[in-house]
Protein backbone atom coordinates (compact mmCIF):
# COMPACT_ATOMS: atom_id res chain seq x y z
CA UNK A 1 0.00 0.00 0.00
CA UNK A 2 1.31 3.70 -0.78
CA UNK A 3 0.15 6.64 -0.23
CA UNK A 4 0.38 9.56 -3.22
CA UNK A 5 0.43 13.44 -2.14
CA UNK A 6 -2.80 14.69 -3.44
CA UNK A 7 -3.04 17.42 -5.65
CA UNK A 8 -4.46 21.11 -5.25
CA UNK A 9 -7.26 23.10 -7.01
CA UNK A 10 -6.56 22.79 -10.81
CA UNK A 11 -4.62 19.56 -10.53
CA UNK A 12 -4.85 17.58 -13.72
CA UNK A 13 -6.17 14.12 -12.02
CA UNK A 14 -7.86 13.21 -15.35
CA UNK A 15 -4.51 11.45 -15.95
CA UNK A 16 -4.88 8.96 -13.46
CA UNK A 17 -7.04 5.80 -13.76
CA UNK A 18 -10.42 5.84 -12.64
CA UNK A 19 -10.48 4.04 -9.49
CA UNK A 20 -7.82 6.50 -8.27
CA UNK A 21 -9.52 9.35 -8.90
CA UNK A 22 -11.21 9.89 -5.85
CA UNK A 23 -8.18 9.78 -3.82
CA UNK A 24 -6.00 12.48 -5.99
CA UNK A 25 -6.81 15.62 -5.15
CA UNK A 26 -6.88 17.60 -1.76
CA UNK A 27 -9.41 17.95 1.21
CA UNK A 28 -12.05 19.89 -0.06
CA UNK A 29 -11.52 19.21 -3.59
CA UNK A 30 -12.68 16.58 -6.09
CA UNK A 31 -11.56 15.23 -9.55
CA UNK A 32 -13.92 16.80 -12.08
CA UNK A 33 -14.27 16.24 -16.03
CA UNK A 34 -12.99 19.52 -17.87
CA UNK A 35 -15.73 18.46 -20.34
CA UNK A 36 -12.98 18.48 -22.94
CA UNK A 37 -12.72 15.37 -25.57
CA UNK A 38 -9.59 12.90 -25.35
CA UNK A 39 -7.86 10.45 -23.60
CA UNK A 40 -4.78 9.12 -21.54
CA UNK A 41 -2.52 6.48 -21.48
CA UNK A 42 -4.74 4.13 -18.80
CA UNK A 43 -8.44 3.14 -19.64
CA UNK A 44 -10.79 5.32 -18.59
CA UNK A 45 -8.70 8.20 -18.07
CA UNK A 46 -10.06 11.85 -19.83
CA UNK A 47 -8.80 15.07 -19.04
CA UNK A 48 -10.17 16.35 -15.52
CA UNK A 49 -8.58 18.58 -12.62
CA UNK A 50 -9.24 18.98 -8.91
CA UNK A 51 -12.14 21.37 -8.58
CA UNK A 52 -14.14 22.63 -4.90
CA UNK A 53 -16.60 20.10 -3.46
CA UNK A 54 -20.16 21.37 -4.51
CA UNK A 55 -23.65 19.93 -2.83
CA UNK A 56 -23.89 16.65 -3.85
CA UNK A 57 -20.22 15.81 -4.05
CA UNK A 58 -18.95 13.20 -1.61
CA UNK A 59 -15.64 14.64 -1.21
CA UNK A 60 -14.78 13.26 2.49
CA UNK A 61 -14.91 9.67 2.55
CA UNK A 62 -12.32 8.83 0.00
CA UNK A 63 -9.50 11.73 1.79
CA UNK A 64 -9.19 9.72 4.20
CA UNK A 65 -8.24 7.00 2.58
CA UNK A 66 -4.95 6.19 0.41
CA UNK A 67 -4.59 4.49 -3.09
CA UNK A 68 -3.35 1.12 -3.66
CA UNK A 69 -0.88 -0.10 -5.74
CA UNK A 70 -0.23 -3.88 -6.50
CA UNK A 71 3.01 -5.87 -7.94
CA UNK A 72 2.10 -8.80 -10.02
CA UNK A 73 4.84 -11.65 -10.46
CA UNK A 74 4.75 -15.02 -10.93
CA UNK A 75 3.28 -16.96 -13.59
CA UNK A 76 0.00 -17.95 -14.92
CA UNK A 77 -0.54 -22.03 -15.61
CA UNK A 78 -3.10 -24.35 -17.64
CA UNK A 79 -3.44 -27.66 -17.99
CA UNK A 80 -5.54 -28.61 -21.29
CA UNK A 81 -7.03 -31.82 -22.52
CA UNK A 82 -7.76 -32.42 -26.19
CA UNK A 83 -9.56 -34.71 -27.97
CA UNK A 84 -8.92 -34.55 -31.80
CA UNK A 85 -11.32 -37.00 -34.18
CA UNK A 86 -10.75 -38.18 -37.30
CA UNK A 87 -7.34 -38.23 -37.90
CA UNK A 88 -6.06 -40.49 -40.96
CA UNK A 89 -2.87 -41.98 -41.60
CA UNK A 90 -1.44 -43.91 -44.60
CA UNK A 91 0.55 -47.27 -44.80
CA UNK A 92 2.30 -49.64 -47.19
CA UNK A 93 3.72 -53.37 -46.57
CA UNK A 94 5.11 -56.08 -48.27
CA UNK A 95 4.83 -59.51 -47.63
CA UNK A 96 6.41 -62.77 -48.98
CA UNK A 97 5.15 -66.67 -49.22
CA UNK A 98 6.18 -69.90 -50.35
CA UNK A 99 3.15 -72.52 -51.12
CA UNK A 100 3.41 -75.91 -52.18
CA UNK A 101 0.49 -77.75 -54.24
CA UNK A 102 0.32 -81.20 -55.72
CA UNK A 103 -1.18 -82.07 -59.23
CA UNK A 104 -2.73 -85.41 -60.94
CA UNK A 105 -3.13 -85.72 -64.64
CA UNK A 106 -3.84 -88.33 -67.07
CA UNK A 107 -2.82 -88.34 -70.48
CA UNK A 108 -3.43 -91.02 -73.65
CA UNK A 109 -1.02 -90.95 -76.58
CA UNK A 110 -1.23 -92.66 -80.40
CA UNK A 111 2.28 -93.90 -81.58
CA UNK A 112 3.01 -95.37 -85.01
CA UNK A 113 6.02 -97.55 -85.50
CA UNK A 114 7.98 -99.15 -88.55
CA UNK A 115 10.36 -101.67 -87.70
CA UNK A 116 12.03 -103.77 -90.65
CA UNK A 117 13.38 -107.18 -89.86
CA UNK A 118 15.50 -109.36 -92.20
CA UNK A 119 14.66 -108.15 -95.66
CA UNK A 120 10.98 -107.40 -94.38
CA UNK A 121 9.08 -103.91 -92.79
CA UNK A 122 6.40 -103.97 -89.88
CA UNK A 123 4.66 -101.13 -89.36
CA UNK A 124 1.91 -101.02 -86.31
CA UNK A 125 0.11 -97.99 -84.66
CA UNK A 126 -0.81 -98.45 -80.77
CA UNK A 127 -2.05 -96.09 -78.14
CA UNK A 128 -1.47 -96.16 -74.53
CA UNK A 129 -2.44 -94.04 -71.16
CA UNK A 130 -0.84 -92.88 -68.23
CA UNK A 131 -1.22 -90.75 -64.27
CA UNK A 132 1.20 -88.78 -63.16
CA UNK A 133 0.94 -86.74 -59.82
CA UNK A 134 3.77 -84.08 -59.35
CA UNK A 135 4.37 -81.86 -56.65
CA UNK A 136 5.61 -78.03 -56.79
CA UNK A 137 6.25 -74.98 -54.81
CA UNK A 138 5.60 -71.25 -55.85
CA UNK A 139 6.95 -68.25 -54.88
CA UNK A 140 5.47 -64.44 -54.21
CA UNK A 141 6.08 -61.26 -53.25
CA UNK A 142 2.93 -58.23 -52.92
CA UNK A 143 2.69 -54.98 -51.25
CA UNK A 144 -0.18 -53.20 -50.44
CA UNK A 145 -1.62 -50.08 -49.42
CA UNK A 146 -4.03 -48.83 -46.67
CA UNK A 147 -5.56 -45.81 -44.96
CA UNK A 148 -6.92 -45.94 -41.64
CA UNK A 149 -8.92 -42.93 -39.19
CA UNK A 150 -8.36 -42.93 -35.88
CA UNK A 151 -8.82 -40.36 -32.90
CA UNK A 152 -6.12 -38.89 -30.64
CA UNK A 153 -5.64 -37.72 -27.17
CA UNK A 154 -3.48 -36.05 -25.45
CA UNK A 155 -2.90 -33.06 -22.38
CA UNK A 156 -0.78 -30.31 -22.09
CA UNK A 157 0.35 -28.11 -19.61
CA UNK A 158 1.78 -24.72 -20.46
CA UNK A 159 2.64 -21.50 -17.86
CA UNK A 160 3.34 -17.68 -18.81
CA UNK A 161 5.50 -15.48 -17.19
CA UNK A 162 4.95 -11.58 -15.99
CA UNK A 163 7.22 -10.26 -18.40
CA UNK A 164 5.89 -12.03 -21.69
CA UNK A 165 2.14 -10.60 -20.32
CA UNK A 166 3.74 -7.35 -19.83
CA UNK A 167 5.10 -7.63 -22.99
CA UNK A 168 2.11 -8.36 -24.26
CA UNK A 169 -0.10 -5.14 -23.12
CA UNK A 170 2.65 -2.79 -23.84
CA UNK A 171 3.03 -2.41 -19.87
CA UNK A 172 6.73 -1.35 -18.87
CA UNK A 173 6.40 -2.50 -15.23
CA UNK A 174 3.84 -5.17 -12.96
CA UNK A 175 5.22 -2.70 -9.41
CA UNK A 176 2.97 -0.41 -7.96
CA UNK A 177 0.05 -0.83 -10.82
CA UNK A 178 -3.49 -0.19 -9.99
CA UNK A 179 -6.01 -2.95 -9.13
CA UNK A 180 -7.38 -2.91 -12.47
CA UNK A 181 -4.83 -2.87 -14.55
CA UNK A 182 -3.34 -5.34 -11.93
CA UNK A 183 -6.40 -7.42 -12.93
CA UNK A 184 -5.84 -6.72 -16.35
CA UNK A 185 -2.12 -8.35 -16.30
CA UNK A 186 -3.67 -11.65 -14.07
CA UNK A 187 -6.44 -11.24 -16.72
CA UNK A 188 -4.38 -11.81 -19.95
CA UNK A 189 -1.91 -14.16 -18.60
CA UNK A 190 -4.88 -16.58 -17.93
CA UNK A 191 -5.62 -16.24 -21.49
CA UNK A 192 -2.13 -16.61 -22.72
CA UNK A 193 -1.24 -19.85 -20.66
CA UNK A 194 -4.97 -21.48 -21.48
CA UNK A 195 -4.12 -20.60 -25.51
CA UNK A 196 -0.31 -21.97 -24.87
CA UNK A 197 -1.57 -25.40 -23.42
CA UNK A 198 -4.27 -25.33 -26.03
CA UNK A 199 -2.38 -25.43 -28.79
CA UNK A 200 0.25 -27.44 -27.31
CA UNK A 201 -2.40 -30.53 -26.42
CA UNK A 202 -4.15 -30.06 -30.11
CA UNK A 203 -0.90 -30.60 -31.19
CA UNK A 204 -0.03 -33.41 -29.22
CA UNK A 205 -3.37 -34.85 -30.07
CA UNK A 206 -2.95 -34.79 -33.80
CA UNK A 207 0.96 -36.49 -33.06
CA UNK A 208 -1.05 -39.53 -30.84
CA UNK A 209 -3.79 -39.94 -33.77
CA UNK A 210 -1.59 -39.60 -36.61
CA UNK A 211 0.31 -42.54 -34.81
CA UNK A 212 -2.78 -44.73 -34.25
CA UNK A 213 -3.92 -44.48 -37.20
CA UNK A 214 -0.99 -45.49 -39.01
CA UNK A 215 -0.33 -48.58 -36.97
CA UNK A 216 -3.92 -49.15 -37.93
CA UNK A 217 -3.36 -48.58 -41.74
CA UNK A 218 -0.28 -50.89 -41.27
CA UNK A 219 -2.29 -53.28 -39.65
CA UNK A 220 -4.72 -53.40 -42.75
CA UNK A 221 -1.80 -53.00 -45.36
CA UNK A 222 -0.35 -56.48 -43.59
CA UNK A 223 -3.07 -58.30 -43.90
CA UNK A 224 -3.85 -57.18 -47.72
CA UNK A 225 -0.19 -57.71 -48.48
CA UNK A 226 -0.30 -61.46 -46.52
CA UNK A 227 -3.61 -62.39 -48.44
CA UNK A 228 -2.17 -61.35 -52.19
CA UNK A 229 1.16 -62.97 -51.43
CA UNK A 230 -0.85 -66.48 -50.16
CA UNK A 231 -2.74 -66.01 -53.57
CA UNK A 232 -0.17 -65.70 -56.05
CA UNK A 233 2.06 -67.83 -54.65
CA UNK A 234 -0.53 -71.12 -54.52
CA UNK A 235 -1.37 -70.11 -57.84
CA UNK A 236 2.19 -70.24 -59.24
CA UNK A 237 2.73 -73.56 -57.09
CA UNK A 238 -0.40 -75.33 -58.61
CA UNK A 239 -0.02 -73.86 -62.10
CA UNK A 240 3.53 -75.59 -62.02
CA UNK A 241 2.25 -78.74 -60.17
CA UNK A 242 -0.12 -78.87 -62.98
CA UNK A 243 2.49 -78.42 -65.97
CA UNK A 244 4.85 -81.24 -64.31
CA UNK A 245 2.41 -83.69 -63.94
CA UNK A 246 1.32 -83.31 -67.41
CA UNK A 247 4.05 -83.09 -68.62
CA UNK A 248 5.47 -86.61 -67.10
CA UNK A 249 1.72 -88.11 -67.56
CA UNK A 250 2.29 -87.49 -71.52
CA UNK A 251 6.04 -88.66 -71.56
CA UNK A 252 4.82 -91.99 -69.85
CA UNK A 253 2.15 -92.74 -71.97
CA UNK A 254 3.95 -91.61 -74.88
CA UNK A 255 6.51 -94.19 -74.29
CA UNK A 256 3.99 -97.12 -73.30
CA UNK A 257 2.76 -96.44 -76.74
CA UNK A 258 6.24 -96.46 -78.49
CA UNK A 259 7.00 -99.51 -77.08
CA UNK A 260 3.51 -101.21 -77.59
CA UNK A 261 3.63 -100.28 -81.17
CA UNK A 262 7.25 -101.10 -81.95
CA UNK A 263 6.58 -104.41 -80.45
CA UNK A 264 3.43 -104.84 -82.72
CA UNK A 265 5.23 -103.91 -86.10
CA UNK A 266 8.19 -106.06 -84.74
CA UNK A 267 5.65 -108.78 -84.93
CA UNK A 268 4.38 -107.67 -87.92
CA UNK A 269 7.66 -108.01 -90.06
CA UNK A 270 8.69 -111.46 -88.32
CA UNK A 271 5.08 -113.13 -89.32
CA UNK A 272 5.95 -111.57 -93.03
CA UNK A 273 9.02 -113.14 -92.79
CA UNK A 274 7.76 -116.47 -91.97
CA UNK A 275 5.08 -116.06 -94.50
CA UNK A 276 7.28 -115.42 -97.15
Amino acid sequence: QLCVKRGGYGYECGFFPPERQPYVCADGLICKSMGVKGKYFHDGAAPASCQPCGAGDNCEAPAAGCVRQFKVSGEACANVRAVVMDVSGEATVSAEHRANATAKSSAEVESTQTVEKDGATGTATRSASAEHEASASGHAHAEASATATASGEATAEACVKVSEVLEDLGIASADGVSPMVAKKIVARADEMAQAAAYEAAVKKAEENGMLSAKDAAEDLAAAKAKAQAEEEAAKKAQEEADAKAAEMAAAKAKAAADAAAKEAAEAKATTTTTTT
